[in-house]
């Protein structure tokens, strides 16, 4: 054809994309032929968090985790290093029932002195126990955490009851603090 006249961009030919920000970004390349044709191009990317799932005991999608109601369940992850003492969007963590559109939502909630989740160096993770409440037994909820960089990632979690045997040496726990 007319060959290439010229390609010009946002981003000049050969120099890195700015990955500094998190959060949906583009640039666009403008291009003209030799014969005066011209066209121009967009690309989307987003940069985000290493996110690889949830670590153990919680078993990433689509398995379901099975959990006794009213039992905190320890939620940990890991951004490969500490990306801020709130990696979480604000109003989450929560937890909905499964299968709805946010009904039963319950919020997950720090406070100033304490956030949401706390950062354990040693183990490169980020860690918070999830409050179950004993009423969930026989439901199914999912986990749901919304990141700072807009990605969101979910668990699901089925509540069976806990045993009589369970709850008499919660009892007998209970008891000892005092």
């Amino acid at each position: 054809g007319s060959g290439v006249a010229t390609c010009e961009g946002t981003v000049a030919s050969g120099s890195p994309i700015d990955t500094s920000r998190l959060g949906v970004h583009s640039f666009v390349v403008n291009a003209v032929d030799g014969a005066g044709n011209a066209t121009s191009k967009a690309v989307t990317y987003t940069v985000g968090w290493d996110f690889h799932g949830f670590l153990w005991p919680v078993q990433n999608p689509p398995k379901v985790n099975r959990w006794k109601a009213g039992v905190p369940v320890p939620i940990r992850f890991s951004l490969d290093g500490f990306q801020g003492a709130h990696p979480e969007a604000p109003g989450f963590p929560r937890s909905v029932r499964c299968g709805s559109d946010g009904e039963g939502v319950q919020v997950a909630r720090g406070s100033k002195r304490r956030p949401v989740f706390h950062y354990e160096r040693r183990g490169d993770r980020y860690v918070m126990l999830w409050k179950t409440e004993r009423r969930w037994a026989g439901t199914c909820r999912e986990f749901v955490l919304k990141l700072d960089d807009g990605s969101v990632h979910t668990a699901r979690f089925e509540f069976v009851k806990r045993s009589k045997r369970d709850r008499d040496r919660d009892d007998d726990d209970d008891n000892d603090d005092g």
